[in-house]
Parts: structure tokens; sequence; C-alpha cells
């Protein structure tokens, strides 16, 4: 029996300091992992210029020449631009006739019938619109001299009956790859920018306007000028909303992912960064009453952020809901678009599955949002996580200028380590990527295929409705701000004073913010699951001044901190006017044990402490073991004889 338990001590013994070791290692892998893999950005330092050609390439049909005239002189400021009309279809006919019969020509009288069959396909095949896009791209693209960035806007209908007719690319899924998939081809103009013939892909932005009349193109063409010439102030260039549908995997999953958003919002975006979020589960804070889900969208698509992410299930609408235990609604359908008055101030992605079914027709629309991403076919979960997250690293942390760049750079951006560096995401891409490998089977010819070919799908399924040169109206973070004390009582005031480069007189906002990622303190009189709680949840400012420049571009103030819990929080500087400037500041308020606690760098130290403690006591203990087992000599009196133990020693 005592052997029997001396087993289980040390078997118990043994697994405390596997854990205790494990537990060590990940926090200072943690802690210290930026200086052992320092991140960079994914954008060239320097970037190409054009060589004798063009780095702005737009495409129509030559029934939109007027509209396309009209953008290639609004782009010509900036760039050295390239207006490429196409041939009507009868005059294309006709190229194709002439073709056809110099070909048989030069082949002779002694052409056969068989021949003269493979002339006319190989003729028809080269004179399709879509052939022709992809070589106007490509050879402009090269012959420039393959500048960067370069970007390609493609303006026209993708309705083959349409007299603007501009077709999209399709790619057409191997065989053995389209058992596994639920379709067989992908349409997307991204597909005109792959270099087939030295298998990769060019580093072209490209964007449509999928519209079929010059009116509506120079209405699109003047919410881009406004845009760019009028942009977003104060708030809304730091503004983000996020919606999310509810996944259907069960509560578990959906309260983890809410979770992980937060914890990806806390530790790798930019604290001056401000949140709304939508959410379509029942058990969420965020979520509203099942009749209020396309009011709240419609006001988050027209508050003006600079982006409105939507990440869930796809198709015409945003949804199903969460609305009760059994019950299901969609949050935003088709039908709703025309409700849509006032989003021409903001970008909207739609991680979701043929979201282009809601986000072509919200684009169309004169009210409608300025840029759209969304995918063609159906998209695999694993891949939209990563695009999410390489979305809101590029954005969020300015890593970006225009849009096309945005979109283009967060479709390759797996294959990119440099996108890959943070500890949680060098995890998830270590022993995630491995297992899914494991699971969807690395041989195409066994008719399943790799993770690493769904992310080539996701690079030709995700499109741009837009302007891929549209700037992004990024904030600047040239404010300085400090709180002049670490702690900060509850029920008194916070002083601070800042540093600009501002001109005397410039209005200030200065505000206390919830620390990004965490849920605001709702009264518990505000009933769950209503208006009302989601407000709360929403209402990250906790207390704000105005306050004005110095001379020397200085400023102080003061703010009244309420009866908030004990933590961090931020402390935030913007300029209510364009150009939008911030600033901010990490301020202690109370005196913040919860935040220490659950703090990384506190459990490593404490980690730490106990670990090289109970490894000294450990040696200490066995070295007092060796010395008791030793035998102990006396030095013999005159006269006596040593008598050694029988142990052996001599």
């Amino acid at each position: 029996m005592s052997k029997i338990r001396a087993f289980f001590a040390f078997t118990l013994r043994a697994f405390f300091w596997l854990i205790l070791v494990l537990t060590w290692i990940a926090l200072s892998a943690s802690i210290f992992w930026d200086s052992i893999y320092p991140s960079e950005k994914i954008i060239p330092e320097e970037r190409n210029p054009v060589q004798n050609g063009y780095n702005y390439l737009i495409i129509a049909p030559a029934t939109l020449k007027e509209s396309a005239s009209k953008w290639a002189e609004f782009r010509e400021s900036d760039y050295q631009v390239e207006l490429s009309l196409l041939l009507d279809e009868d005059t294309r006919w006709d190229e194709q006739m002439k073709e056809i019969s110099q070909r048989i020509a030069d082949e002779g009288a002694q052409t056969d019938e068989s021949r003269i069959k493979e002339i006319v396909g190989e003729v028809l095949n080269e004179y399709t619109l879509e052939n022709q896009i992809k070589e106007i791209i490509q050879e402009t693209y090269k012959q420039s001299g393959e500048p960067y960035p370069f970007f390609v806007l493609l303006i026209g209908s993708e309705d083959p009956n349409d007299s603007s007719y501009l077709p999209r690319h399709r790619y057409i899924v191997p065989e053995e790859e389209a058992n596994f998939l639920p379709f067989h081809d992908i349409e997307g103009d991204a597909g005109y920018t792959f270099d087939a013939n030295n298998d990769r892909w060019l580093p072209i932005a490209i964007g449509r306007i999928p519209l079929s009349d010059n009116f509506s193109v120079l209405q699109k063409l003047k919410n881009t000028h406004t845009y760019e010439n009028n942009p977003l102030n104060g708030l809304e260039h730091t503004q983000v909303n996020i919606i999310a549908s509810d996944g259907g995997w069960g509560p578990v999953f959906a309260k983890s992912t809410e979770l992980a958003l937060q914890k990806v919002i806390e530790t790798e975006l930019s604290l001056d960064t401000n949140y709304h979020v939508i959410n379509g589960n029942y058990e969420s804070v965020y979520s509203v009453p099942k009749e209020q889900y396309t009011q709240e969208i419609i006001k988050s698509f027209e508050m003006n952020p600079l982006w409105v992410s939507y990440v869930g299930h796809g198709g015409s609408g945003l949804g199903p809901a969460h609305i009760s235990e059994k019950e299901y609604a969609e949050m935003f359908t088709v039908e709703d678009v025309s409700s849509v008055g006032n989003a021409q101030n903001t970008m909207m992605t739609f991680v979701s599955c043929t979201s282009e079914e809601l986000a072509k027709p919200l684009f169309s629309n004169p009210g409608g949002p300025i840029a759209t991403i969304s995918s063609s076919r159906i998209t695999f979960a694993y891949s939209n996580t990563f695009l999410q997250k390489d979305l809101m690293l590029l954005l969020i942390n300015d890593q970006v200028s225009a849009v096309g760049e945005w979109m283009r750079l967060a479709k390759i951006a797996y294959r990119k380590p440099e996108m890959n560096r943070s500890f949680l995401i060098w995890l998830a891409r270590t022993y995630l990527d491995p297992v899914l490998e494991t699971i969807l089977g690395a041989d195409p010819s066994t008719g399943v295929i790799t993770y690493k070919e769904i992310i080539d799908y996701q690079i030709y399924t995700y499109n741009l409705y837009g302007d891929p040169a549209l700037q992004i109206p990024h904030a600047k973070r040239t404010i300085d701000i400090q709180s002049r004390s670490f702690l900060t009582r509850k029920n008194s005031f916070l002083f601070f004073d800042g540093k600009s480069d501002l001109d005397e007189g410039a209005p200030l906002l200065v505000f206390i913010k919830y620390y990004p990622g965490k849920i605001p303190v709702i009264d518990s009189a505000i009933p769950a699951n209503s208006v009302e709680s989601f407000n709360a949840a929403n209402d990250f400012i906790l207390g704000a001044t105005a306050v004005t420049t110095q001379k020397d571009g200085t400023f102080s103030g003061s703010i009244e901190v309420p009866d908030v819990p004990n933590g961090a929080y931020v402390l935030e500087v913007i300029t209510p006017k364009t150009p939008t400037s911030v600033g901010h500041d990490i301020v202690y308020i109370g005196f913040p044990f919860l935040f220490l606690f659950y703090n990384s760098k506190t459990w490593w130290l404490v980690l730490t402490i106990v670990f090289f403690a109970s490894l000294f006591r450990s040696i200490k203990k066995r070295l007092n073991i060796c010395n008791r087992s030793a035998p102990h000599l006396t030095s013999p009196k005159m006269g006596e004889e040593l008598i050694l133990p029988r142990s052996g020693w001599s």
C-alpha cells in the first residue's frame, strides 16, 4: 500500500511540475514574443515607380465611355491612367472573322475541314471578352515595369444580357477537387491577376463598379470624390462596427467566439479604435429583440463608421440571429437595402458565404457604402477566420492606404509570416494547420483538397465593389496625452496634460473609455436583451471634456471619474474636425487588483518565483538527504584503530 501511495504522490508531483513548466514557458513566450519575433509591416517601404507606362488602368465597354472617361480624369492628378474601351459585339465579331480568314489563308489551300474547325475554335477562344480583359491587364502591368501599387478598375454590368456587360473571370475547379467542393467554378475579378505562365498572383489591386448606365456610374464617382475630399470627422475615423450572426454551433461556440474577438481587440489592435457590436445570439449583451435587428443594422450602416464588418452566414441577407432557445430569424435581408439611404461614408466587408448577393445591391444603391468586399461562392470557416483577422490587423493598425490594397493583402496574408507573428496566432498556425490538413487530406488525387488550396479559392472568390485606389481616411496618431498620476480614485477627477502640433485654439475632445474588448458595466435595473441593455453595452465613454490647445500646442484639463470597477481604462484625445488626429494613454482607476490578477505579466512573475523557489527547495532537500545518508566519521583518539563502516567506504 505504501508503494502505491508513493507512486501516486510521485505522479501528482510530476504532473504538477509539468503543468507549471509548460505554463511558465507559454507565459514567457507571450511576454517576450515581440523581442524574439518582432512584427513587421506587410507593405513594402519602397514602391516601384512607373517606367514609361501606367499604374492605374480602367477597362469599360464602349457604352460607358462617358463615365469611364470622367473617372479617368478624376484619377489623373495622382496616377498615370490608361483607359481601355472594349469593342462592341458587332465590331468584335468582324475582327474575329478577319482573323479566322487570315489564319486559314496562312495555312494554304490544302487546309482540311478538321483544321479549319480547330482554327475557328482557337480564334473564338482568344477573342472572348474574358481573355481580352486578362491580356489587357497583364500586358499593361508588365509593359509599365510592374509598378507597385498598380490599380485596375472594371466598369460594367455582370449581366450577360446587358449592353454594358463586362464579364468576370471564371476559374474552373479541377475535377479531382470539385468532388469535395459544393461548386465547380468560381467567378471573380481577382482571377484576372493570376499569371498562369509563371504560376504567381500579380500584386495588382482590382475593383469593379458593377453598374450598367453612365448616370449611375457618375453618381458613384461623385460619392468617391466626396469621400476622399471630405473625409470622416472626429470619432467616425476611429469607429468600427462589427455585426455577427449566430454560428448555429451551440452556446459554447458563440461565447468562445465572442471572447476570442474581445481578446484580439484587447491585445492585437490599436487602443484608440472604438467598437460598436451587434451579435445575433440572445445570450450576448450585444443582442437586441427580434424586431429591432433590421433597424439597428441600418443605424450601424449610417453612423458613418470607418468600417462595418459582418461575420457569419451569408447569402442574400445577414443572419440568422438566435432569438431564443428554439427561435431563429433573419437580421437584415436584400429587401431592406432600399431603406439604407446614408451609408456612402463607410466601407463594408462581408466575411461569409456568397455574400455578394447582398453586397452588390447594397453597393449599387445610391445611398449604399462607398466600397464592399464580399464572396461569390461558399467559403470555409477556417480560412474566413484568418481573413477577418487580417482585415482587422491591416486596417486598424494603419498598414494600408487604399481599399484595393487592403483587400488584396488580407487575402494573401495567410501565406505571409510577417502577418502571423502574434504568439496566439503562431500557436494556432503551428497546431491547427496540421490538424486541419489531416482532416481534409493532403493528396488532391484522392478527391479531397488541402487547406492551402482552400486559401487559393478564397483569393478567387472575394472581390471588391468600388474604386481600388480609394484612399482610407486613417486618423493621424500625432497627439501625446498623459495622466498626471498612475492611479486615480473613483468619484474624483483625472488630471491630464498633452502636446500636439496643432495651431493655437484648436478644439480637442478628451474622454475616458473602457479598455477595448472589455464589456461596459450595465445597470442591473436595465432588462436583458433590450435596446437599453444593447445601447449600454456599446456606450464605451465614461466621461469627457472639451479643451483647446495653447500657443505651443500643449493642452491640459480634468475629467470627472465615475464609480466604475477597479482596472485599466483608456484616456483618449481626438480632434472633432478634419483632419483627425488622435492620441491615448492607459490609466488605472481605483486599485486594479482584478486587472493585475488577469495580467499575464503578473502570472509570469508569480510562477517564476514559485518555479525557482520550488526548484531551490528540491535541490536543497536532495543535498540534505545526501548529507544524512553519508557515514559520520570521527578522528580516532591517540592509539585507537580507525574502524570503517561495512558499507564499503575506504
